[in-house]
């Protein structure tokens, strides 16, 4: 997924003022030793907090970047549409490539009927959501949250007889039959399992990280020349969630949502850390390919990325792992409805939906697989509500504070367009439904209102099966994208506090921009040179209060965020490695360029 992006919409410095700090603990950081004993920051004498320190400038920043070759305008309606899957070449489907394996299952159909008797009705529990703090495309400066990317996908629901698109699937992709075996056989014990299993069978043993089984994730074929791995869905559709009474419904999509906005503000999205993480392992690769004389090592990054196993957990979450953790927490308390969720891809930024769709249906979406970016993911649910088709969207990963319903008649209660954000320079509205083609894809359409000029971006989510791959491409897509951020939410989805950059060839451009809410009900937002955390003695003490004031907003120690600055520090000033990355990033662009 293309980061979701932030508007700060009023700028303000407190200057020439001192700025307490919270005491620090000793260890935690390498900024300790400018923090004295009673947890004052030490300020050289005379010396003000001068919004020019340090060359700094204040540039108010809005949206994404509209760059047409990244976000898909102006693209080739045109798309050749191959008649074989790549990566099925005699000894090649299956292969890892020297990734870790993920375990996995497949979910599957049949309508089961879950009874809410047992909830206690809460009709106060329902919040109504007003949106989230903005996305913009309008700078080259914007948050975009992407994708950067994480792995989710919720355990299998129980058998039914039955599987949308399961025949077919083995007709289609008869090269895979032995796999389509084995995957039915392994999706009929997990579905067993996980009808009497609780809510620990989502989250793994160490607690910090998730039950990858339980959502399904497996790895897909890397055929050699393909920028990314081939996306895999499971081989039957979902169940869905059969209310025969709306207040039912309204009563369930109270306590998701509750459970939703409580997550957003207890977590970050991040792509900062994982950036770092993934820099530090190419390096050691290097290293340990190198000879004893201490020569340069001889891996390059492409290798790396191929080999590359993602780590999951939730600490440090892009869209797959949130859409992993409101699975968790729902599951937690309501194991029935858990069981339905399930993690669906998306293709952002589309030029234009009919063909898109006609070639991935053509000889099934499988075998579009060497064309699609799929760069998001979030949750889904199918519902019956009276009798009435529809299914439930949950994207945590987009800051969506609200339980979207999308019904097929389009009736109550049909979300329809709402507000997301709404600031003075932009106001941003969603709005979901079937696409009129193939009910199998949610229509996302976003539309972004600048005084008095509208702009529209479509993007669809496959609801037609689960998942698979959400780790195996989507966070992997992510590693390599060319904007990072880590941010902070509250329960309604505003982007409160963070930061974000883009990587950029020439280290001497790196920049990164902190915001965070101000002491006078402000947004106080400022952008920094990446050289001046090379060295965290070397930090400017102006610097250093936006550090202390950004860390609290992040629920993080100030020695602890200093860290992370100097991690991206090294990586941005790394032209090796920026290279390598931002070369993997076009060839992941240029894969998806006529959808």
């Amino acid at each position: 997924m293309v980061e979701p992006l932030i508007f700060l919409h009023s700028i303000s410095l407190v200057a020439n003022a001192t700025i307490g700090l919270p005491k620090t603990e000793k260890g935690v950081g390498r900024s300790d030793r400018r923090v004295t004993e009673s947890g004052k920051l030490q300020q050289k004498k005379d010396q003000p907090i001068d919004s020019l320190a340090a060359g700094l400038s204040f540039v108010q920043e809005s949206g994404r970047k509209d760059d047409i070759s990244h976000w898909g305008l102006g693209r080739c309606m045109e798309r050749e549409k191959p008649t074989f899957i790549k990566g099925d070449e005699p000894g090649l489907a299956g292969k890892q490539q020297g990734r870790s394996d993920l375990s996995g299952a497949v979910a599957v159909s049949g309508a089961t009927t879950i009874s809410i008797a047992s909830v206690e009705r809460q009709d106060g529990a329902y919040v109504p959501t007003v949106g989230r703090w903005g996305n913009d495309h309008s700078s080259d400066d914007d948050v975009t949250t992407t994708h950067d990317a994480n792995g989710h996908r919720r355990g299998p629901v129980p058998s039914i007889e039955g599987g949308t698109g399961a025949a077919k699937a083995r007709a289609e992709a008869g090269a895979e039959a032995a796999t389509v075996e084995a995957n039915d056989a392994h999706e009929t014990e997990l579905a067993a399992a996980t009808a009497v299993i609780g809510s620990g069978y989502w989250i793994a043993q160490d607690g910090d990280s998730y039950n990858l089984a339980a959502f399904d994730q497996t790895n897909g074929a890397w055929p050699i020349g393909q920028p990314l791995p081939l996306p895999k869905w499971s081989n039957r559709s979902a169940s869905p969630y059969v209310v025969e009474k709306l207040w039912q419904y309204e009563e369930m999509i109270g306590l998701i949502e509750t459970k939703l906005q409580r997550m957003l503000e207890e977590t970050h999205y991040n792509t900062a850390n994982n950036f770092v993480d993934f820099y530090r392992t190419y390096r050691a690769a290097v290293a340990a390919t190198a000879p004893s004389r201490g020569l340069r090592g001889a891996e390059d990054l492409k290798t790396h990325f191929h080999k590359y196993s993602i780590p999951i957990n939730r600490r440090h979450h892009m869209c797959v792992s949130l859409g992993m953790e409101i699975v968790s927490r729902i599951a937690e308390h309501y194991p029935d409805i858990g069981r339905l969720l399930y993690l669906v891809s998306c293709e952002e930024a589309l030029d234009e939906s009919v063909s898109y769709i006609e070639h991935c249906e053509e000889n099934g979406i499988e075998l579009a697989g060497s064309s699609l970016e799929k760069e998001h993911a979030l949750v889904a649910m199918k519902i019956l509500v009276g009798g009435r088709e529809g299914v439930l969207i949950l994207d945590p990963g987009y800051h969506v504070a609200r339980a979207v319903t999308v019904m097929k008649d389009q009736k109550y209660p049909h979300t329809g367009w709402f507000t997301q954000s709404d600031e003075p320079h932009c106001k941003r509205e969603y709005s979901y439904g079937f696409h009129e083609l193939n009910d199998n894809y949610i229509t996302w359409t976003e539309r972004m209102t600048r005084g008095a000029k509208q702009q529209y971006e479509q993007s669809l989510v496959y609801i037609g099966r689960p998942y698979r791959t959400a780790i195996d491409v989507t966070v992997r897509r992510n590693l390599v994208y060319n904007f990072r951020s880590l941010l902070s939410r509250d329960a309604k989805g505003r982007v409160c506090a963070g930061l974000y950059f883009p990587v950029v060839p020439n280290p001497l451009d790196a920049q990164v921009t902190l915001f965070y809410d101000g002491p006078l009900e402000n947004q106080v937002k400022q952008k920094f040179k990446f050289s001046l955390f090379k060295d965290a003695e070397m930090i400017p003490d102006p610097v250093l209060r936006h550090l202390d004031n950004l860390a609290p907003q992040l629920r993080m120690e100030l020695g602890e965020l200093v860290d992370l600055m100097v991690d991206l520090a090294a990586s941005i000033h790394d032209v090796d490695f920026v290279r390598q990355v931002l070369e993997i990033n076009n060839d992941i662009n240029e894969l998806s360029a006529d959808n």
